[in-house]
């Protein structure tokens, strides 16, 4: 995987760490470079105020990608919980700016036709991710990123995460030389559970 790029995608600061975190550190590990990328701002999460709650998921956020080895972290912040508002060009044309800038090979994230998640954000971001991935190799789609010197650039492969009981799989990722990795991953989610998650796994 030497010279690889991925980027994974997920609403909330603890989203990669929970579902993917070993498969991320196990990339990374092989030669690929790793990007994560927030799309809420999580300000329901963290006891705090709103304004509280963005900042400190957000200084997590930072954490995280170190723990996982990731070489940068972006943030989107559309509203938490409220993702469904939001105009669905208005994601997809971002992700495909990033996707192309970074130029990703492979994506993790949730997946597009698992059954609804209870989190609105979930789909949204799911949806988002794969039609990105699908048009960011389109040379007629944002000719405007053409001009600015950022080329197409195709994805070729998805890793989608197995979230809930019941969710179809098609390939299981043995994680247990990285485990240590992703329970230091989880630890950094202090606002989305105390930082237990890691000590519970």
């Amino acid at each position: 995987h030497r010279g690889k790029v991925f980027a994974a995608v997920h609403a909330h600061v603890d989203d990669v760490a929970r579902y993917a975190g070993g498969l991320c550190v196990k990339l990374i590990r092989e030669g690929y470079t790793g990007y994560l990328i927030r799309t809420s701002n999580d300000e329901k999460s963290g006891g705090q105020s709103n304004a509280q709650n963005i900042l400190g998921n957000e200084q997590e956020h930072l954490k995280v990608g170190a723990a996982l080895g990731c070489k940068d972290v972006f943030e989107l912040y559309y509203q938490n919980h409220e993702m469904d508002a939001i105009s669905s060009l208005d994601i997809r044309s971002r992700l495909i700016f990033l996707f192309r800038y970074l130029k990703v090979d492979t994506v993790i994230s949730f997946n597009p036709w698992g059954p609804v998640e209870g989190s609105p954000d979930h789909g949204v971001t799911a949806r988002a991710v794969e039609e990105a991935a699908r048009m960011c190799g389109m040379p007629n789609d944002f000719h405007e990123h053409m001009e600015a010197g950022i080329q197409p650039h195709p994805v070729r492969e998805r890793y989608y995460f197995h979230v809930r009981p019941g969710q179809a799989f098609n390939r299981v990722i043995d994680i247990g030389s990285h485990i240590e990795k992703k329970i230091a991953s989880l630890v950094e989610c202090r606002s989305q559970g105390g930082g237990n998650f890691g000590s519970l796994l």
